[in-house]
């Protein structure tokens, strides 16, 4: 791995963790662990509204884009 791939993996590990600690996020991850797919859009929609920038987030709401065909 080359130094800026292990910069931007620092990085990602460190918001991640981050992530972990934030309510919101977590029941958004445990509803896209169920495949409550409406619930986790529920709470990500408005948490990206304030955070647009959560990198956790955007992941999330990625990946629930792409288990409804929105990706």
């Amino acid at each position: 791995m080359s130094g800026a791939e292990n910069v931007k993996q620092q990085d990602f590990n460190r918001r991640m963790a981050s992530a972990r600690r934030n309510p919101d996020l977590l029941r958004a991850g445990q509803a896209l662990f169920t495949n409550d797919l409406p619930t986790a859009e529920g709470i990500l929609r408005p948490y990206l509204k304030q955070r647009p920038t959560d990198v956790a987030a955007i992941r999330m709401m990625a990946e629930l884009a792409a288990r409804i065909g929105r990706l």
